[in-house]
């Protein structure tokens, strides 16, 4: 579980599949939604790693997950 800060902000270098099933889902579930979140400019994604750009973006679009 490594984190790390970039110019943009926090860096999260795990693989889709530990991170899916460290939350309690499976990685294309996990994907459909990061998908989302690059759409919205809330994350940006390289191999093995999720960067969050907006985690105000990040907070919100969560919380309108949590409602469905």
């Amino acid at each position: 579980n490594q984190q790390e800060l970039s110019s943009h902000g926090a860096v999260i270098d795990l693989p889709n599949e530990v991170l899916a099933r460290s939350i309690g889902t499976v990685r294309v579930v996990l994907n459909r939604h990061i998908q989302e979140l690059k759409r919205s400019g809330a994350v940006e994604t390289r191999r093995g790693a999720l960067e969050i750009l907006n985690l105000e973006e990040l907070l919100e679009r969560s919380q309108e997950l949590e409602g469905d």
